[in-house]
């Protein structure tokens, strides 16, 4: 977005007088940019983000007067085309951090209460850091992602593939599992018959003996 909106970013430099001026103006946008890191990704997780009345998400925008730091030309005043494909990228983070966690064990002893706690987590984390990331802005009004909204989207993801992905696993798990119990069971039953056959065998010799010795 700050790359579409090159030219607004460079504009807002014109308002600095001399090297001085725009040295602070430049400490100043740096000094916004994790803010607006931030922003953006709470916005790509499918939430949204204001600064006073101008909003945007990835479907929506709203267009309103802004300071004249050159970082906040990276808020488009419309959506761009195919802007929802960004909510891929959460989607992919949710898998990394899934597949981190499953390769690192062997057995998971309660795979949906792991999906619960890890949807909870995410939802309380992304909910705190974007309130402490987000307050009033003098005669703007309130400005930052929205809070709640940001946690409910984290959470959301984290419980949508976490369930997806434990899902895929206890049916490849299933079917690996079973030619291992047809195997068991067959020897189990092979086991059966050879104990059945060594009765039948060490019960022979006995009636040979006993017919033996009535002979006798």
């Amino acid at each position: 977005s700050l790359v579409a909106h090159w030219s607004a970013f460079t504009d807002a430099y014109s308002i600095a007088s001399g090297a001085g001026g725009k040295i602070g103006l430049t400490l100043v946008w740096v000094a916004y940019f994790p803010n607006m890191a931030l922003a953006s990704a709470s916005v790509l997780a499918g939430a949204e983000a204001n600064f006073g009345a101008a909003q945007v998400s990835l479907f929506t925008a709203t267009r309103a007067e802004l300071p004249p730091v050159p970082v906040l030309a990276a808020m488009p005043g419309d959506v761009f085309p195919g802007a929802w494909l960004g909510l891929f990228i959460p989607a992919a983070v949710a898998i990394l951090v899934y597949r981190r966690f499953l390769s690192q064990r062997s057995v998971v002893v309660s795979p949906y209460g792991t999906v619960g706690v890890a949807a909870l987590s995410a939802g309380g984390v992304g909910m705190v850091v974007t309130s402490l990331n987000s307050g009033v802005v003098g005669v703007y009004g309130w400005s930052g992602p929205t809070p709640w909204l940001t946690g409910a989207v984290a959470a959301g993801w984290m419980f949508a593939v976490g369930v997806i992905t434990m899902a895929v696993i206890g049916i490849r798990r299933g079917r690996s599992a079973s030619p291992r119990e047809v195997n068991v069971s067959e020897r189990g039953g092979s086991r059966e018959a050879d104990a059945t056959k060594g009765d039948r065998h060490s019960a022979e010799p006995d009636a040979c003996l006993l017919y033996t010795s009535d002979a006798a």
